[in-house]
């Protein structure tokens, strides 16, 4: 039984890849030798607006207040995980520390992996709250009258954009980009028209994406507390030797 839910564990986990990577794949189409094609502007051309994050202590977090969204907040594909973090509001008014404005942008300008996997995801800000932003990531504006900003969320998710971060980061052990790189990175773009056309595909696909990831999730953690269950039984001497010791629907459709 355990042999055939670490199968299926295995071929689950893949799945999660190949979920990704379905979408990585036609994200990079959309993109794909439209260079010299499309309007071309610099990432800093686009900017209206942007702040550094601020060097918080340990000891300035608190269990309320101001919420603080740190570089390891922001995920792949445009998402930002909020990681519970506060500073009382008294104290950030008194620093007179910059807070986000519904709109914002946020991106990571450091990473601890010489790989730089993390450095350079772009997210929206959540616009429930201001936002207090550590170091690591800055927040920042841009001129939607010229790319929207689901559309500029995009193009920092392509291989030429992310190409772009890992041959100008700097630093051997937590590497980072300076301002004066990232500013200077390139941005493909048609019309506002043609722009939406592409975003509305991508949110559909992203979507299904979504979701096939969360029920494969789900999926591994049912096999978990399968294993725990066939644990149990053994130790209690309850299981019976016999196909029907295990939920084999499961994970026969993974193995």
């Amino acid at each position: 039984a355990f042999a055939a839910i670490d199968t299926a564990i295995v071929n689950t986990e893949k799945n999660l890849a190949n979920a990704r990577d379905l979408f990585d794949s036609k994200l990079n189409a959309v993109f794909a030798e439209k260079e010299g094609k499309w309007l071309t502007i610099t990432f800093g051309g686009l900017v209206t607006n942007s702040r550094g994050g601020i060097s918080i202590k340990s000891s300035e977090y608190g269990p309320e207040g101001v919420p603080v969204l740190t570089k390891g907040d922001v995920k792949p594909l445009g998402r930002i995980e909020h990681g519970e973090k506060y500073v009382d509001s008294a104290h950030v008014e008194s620093k007179g520390w910059p807070l986000t404005r519904p709109g914002d942008l946020m991106i990571t300008t450091r990473d601890l992996k010489p790989s730089a996997p993390f450095l350079g995801l772009v997210s929206p800000v959540p616009t429930d709250r201001n936002y207090l932003v550590n170091q690591g990531a800055t927040f920042f504006s841009i001129d939607e009258g010229r790319v929207s900003s689901e559309y500029f969320v995009y193009w920092c998710c392509s291989d030429q954009f992310r190409s772009y971060v890992r041959a100008n980061k700097s630093g051997a052990t937590q590497v980072h980009i300076r301002q004066a790189e990232l500013f200077n990175a390139p941005i493909w773009f048609p019309d506002v028209d043609e722009q939406k056309v592409i975003v509305d595909d991508l949110d559909v696909l992203l979507d299904q994406t979504e979701r096939l990831y969360q029920g494969y999730r789900h999926r591994i953690h049912l096999y978990g507390q399968l294993k725990f269950s066939i644990l149990k039984k053994a130790f209690t001497g309850e299981l019976i030797a016999n196909e029907k010791a295990i939920d084999r629907s499961l994970f026969e459709a993974d193995v």
